[in-house]
């Protein structure tokens, strides 16, 4: 009977470790001109996300980038961008910028860092 309920135990670690994807979070970004918007997404996959931003929702595609960087697109052209210390929305089709320095609370730390850093 142990080594059953041991198998069974056995096998169901198994099957979680191979079915165990990273779980999508929501940042909340502050800009420094005072604009927010909200980011619902998988860091690290190019899984859809959801942005909300002046509220309206957007669902928006992951685009693999060669920098790095995360980049999600909606088909209206409203692109978001984000680097490790800063974030930023674009219209693609308008070609103008919507929002630049926008942080959630993971790239204030960093910004902190480098600003601290060339001191």
């Amino acid at each position: 009977m142990k080594k059953k309920i041991l198998s069974a135990v056995i096998t169901l670690m198994a099957m979680t470790a191979c079915t165990n994807k990273p779980a999508p979070i929501t940042e909340q970004f502050k800009c420094d001109d005072g604009n927010r918007f909200t980011l619902t997404h998988t860091p690290g996959t190019s899984a859809p996300a959801t942005l909300t931003w002046q509220g309206k929702t957007y669902e928006m595609v992951g685009i693999k980038t060669k920098t790095g960087a995360e980049r999600y697109e909606h088909p209206s052209g409203m692109t978001y961008i984000g680097a490790a210390n800063s974030s930023m929305l674009i219209d693609r089709k308008q070609g103008k910028l919507i929002v630049q320095d926008c942080r959630n609370p993971s790239q204030e730390k960093t910004q902190k860092n480098l600003v601290t850093q060339r001191q």
